[in-house]
């Protein structure tokens, strides 16, 4: 049976968040996913782990991570009251397509200061966990893929995971709300909204971003998404405009469905 909606709110969910600071603009993803997490804590009632964020993690987690970051991970995945996000970047996908190589190249965009030493070490890893077992790659109810889609087209999607549930934000953030949680959206229930400051927070860092398009003149992709939903989740546009509290939902269906023979006009 589904979780009631008091269940949901109730619990709080531990989420490995899992992205790449590598890329041409991978810096400017820094603050875009400081303002996720930040949502995902107030607004999901999430526990955020990331292992490029120490401060993150409690003491027992930073020290097992800082002596042994593979069997971290592992422990991690082994654990399924944690769930998996992975955030699409062109720079995650970059990581991605090196990880298929025997020999990754040498990538100038990944070479910099900026770069912490865990990115490189972990992050291919877990593709490469995530490659070798499918039933964990293709686990809806624990692994989650998402993009800004304001910043990142369609192109910097992964391959292989979660194929056919994607979540654009801000756009779906009810929907992943939910479905962290194990619930679904329950018509007329949300979430505690989360604070102007975080909206606004996330919002600065979007327009930060080089790549940046405002979320009705996006044509920055060469093809359309691939999402499509009778009644997809949207935020009203004063949330992504003016960063205001009113995070919500309209009436609307819970679940993101991916017909690849009748996408959806580009986000």
């Amino acid at each position: 049976p589904l979780m009631s909606v008091r269940k949901v709110l109730r619990k709080q969910q531990k989420v490995l968040v899992v992205w790449s600071p590598c890329g041409k603009y991978g810096e400017y993803f820094g603050p875009v996913v400081a303002a996720f997490k930040r949502i995902l804590q107030s607004y999901a009632h999430c526990q955020v782990y990331d292992y490029l964020d120490m401060l993150s993690l409690p003491d027992n987690e930073r020290r097992h991570l800082l002596a042994y970051p593979i069997a971290w991970i592992d422990s991690l995945l082994l654990r399924p009251d944690v769930k998996v996000i992975i955030v699409a970047t062109a720079g995650a996908r970059q990581r991605q397509a090196e990880n298929l190589l025997a020999t990754p190249p040498v990538t100038k965009h990944c070479l910099t200061h900026s770069i912490p030493p865990l990115d490189p070490m972990l992050f291919p890893y877990l593709m490469r966990r995530l490659q070798d077992t499918p039933n964990l790659a293709m686990d809806y109810s624990r692994v989650f893929h998402v993009r800004f889609s304001d910043v990142s087209d369609s192109r910097a999607e992964l391959d292989g995971i979660v194929s056919w549930t994607r979540y654009r934000l801000p756009q779906h953030f009810p929907a992943l709300a939910y479905s962290l949680q194990g619930g679904r959206y329950l018509g007329g229930s949300k979430f505690e909204e989360p604070t102007s400051e975080v909206l606004r927070e996330l919002h600065k860092a979007l327009t930060n971003h080089p790549d940046y398009q405002p979320p009705h003149t996006n044509t920055t992709s060469p093809s359309p998404d691939i999402y499509t939903s009778s009644r997809p989740y949207t935020l009203k546009t004063n949330v992504i405009n003016g960063g205001v509290r009113d995070l919500v939902t309209s009436n609307q269906n819970d679940t993101l469905h991916c017909q690849k023979n009748e996408p959806d006009s580009p986000a």
